[in-house]
């Protein structure tokens, strides 16, 4: 190689490591962040979206109307006049029922849910959490507290009605819970087990249970069943649709152990606005009395009374006097239509009435 030629090579070297190290100096400096803010801002702004779903908003516009209710019962429960009435089991085991019994009143502290309905402190809860209360103290979300009184009670649906002295409170209207479909998603809001303002969710698994049966089970039944997690302190706890919409009344669960199973029971709301309404008007629930004795068609009276379906309430009985009895019903009639509505059972016609 020639001398002029490695001259030019040597050049052309320094002349490349010289461009690097300007690039060095003027290549910008890394910069640091905490993870979270590494993320560009759109990233954020979709999670925040995302998170942002129906049921949160859902469960954030119900919930400050849902209080925790404490209340002090008095139970009336037997003992023996001899001994304590924690000592009766112990002396039983060796004297059998010659014990004789009384009874004496005790104190018993337990736990609902209640939705208030109006801004000037309505409050809906079961008959059942009330019932034989000395005293019901009324917790709101944001930790005030009430003491609440009884305005009315209706034992055949299990509702009760209370009333705080508030004003501008927080507060949610019953829904149209005859536009449910099964299979509709659902949130519970209540305070199973003491643990207030708790939120599960599941779905619309069957509208118009009937014939359940329990201790607080409700006279006129056409239940929502669902499948979000209802437990002991969540009676009277809204179900809520997924815009929001108060569309029915946590009312009793069905388990062998007394703890969530997945089937749970609400009243609907259609029905709790009705009698609801007649406890702050008339402070009871007036009902209709048609006066006959309703059944459902077997298939064999369908078969003899030559019906093309087993649609309908078939009349077993007709009060004298009433007002079936003035306008002509006989045994034996089948009522397939009132007001205008089909009727599918006897059932469904005690319903409507």
């Amino acid at each position: 190689m020639k001398l002029r030629d490695l001259v030019l090579v040597l050049c052309g070297i320094g002349l490349g490591l010289f461009a690097l190290r300007i690039y060095g100096w003027l290549k910008p400096k890394p910069q640091f962040y905490y993870y979270e803010n590494a993320r560009p801002a759109s990233f954020n702004d979709e999670v925040s979206k995302q998170r942002q779903n129906a049921i949160v908003v859902a469960a954030q516009r119900v919930s400050p109307s849902v209080v925790s209710i404490t209340v002090i019962q008095t139970k009336v429960v037997p003992a023996s006049p001899f001994f304590s009435p924690y000592a009766d089991d112990f002396f039983r085991d060796f004297f059998g029922d010659f014990l004789p019994e009384r009874y004496y009143r005790q104190q018993v502290r337990s736990l609902g849910t209640g939705l208030i309905i109006s801004p000037d402190g309505y409050v809906v809860t079961n008959e059942h959490v009330v019932s034989n209360a000395t005293r019901i103290n009324i917790t709101l979300p944001d930790s005030r507290q009430f003491e609440g009184k009884v305005v009315a009670v209706d034992v055949t649906h299990d509702l009760a009605l209370l009333k705080v002295d508030g004003e501008k409170l927080p507060y949610v209207e019953l829904g149209d819970s005859g536009q449910l479909r099964v299979g509709e998603w659902v949130l519970a809001i209540g305070n199973p087990l003491g643990f207030e303002h708790t939120v599960s969710a599941g779905i619309i698994s069957a509208k118009g249970r009937q014939n359940l049966q329990s201790q607080t089970a409700i006279s006129y039944q056409d239940f929502i069943q669902t499948d979000a997690a209802i437990n002991r302190g969540n009676s009277v706890g809204p179900l809520v649709n997924m815009k929001g919409e108060v569309i029915g009344i946590t009312s009793m669960i069905a388990s062998p152990t007394g703890g969530n199973i997945g089937i749970g029971f609400a009243i609907p709301s259609d029905m709790a606005r009705k009698v609801v309404k007649q406890l702050q008007e008339k402070g009871r629930v007036v009902r209709g009395y048609l006066g006959v004795k309703p059944g459902d068609i077997s298939e064999e009276e369908r078969k003899v009374l030559d019906l093309k379906s087993r649609r309908g309430a078939f009349i077993e009985e007709v009060v004298p006097g009433t007002a079936a009895d003035k306008a002509g019903f006989e045994r034996y009639d089948v009522i397939v239509e009132f007001d205008g509505q089909p009727i599918e059972n006897a059932h469904e016609l005690s319903f409507k009435i």
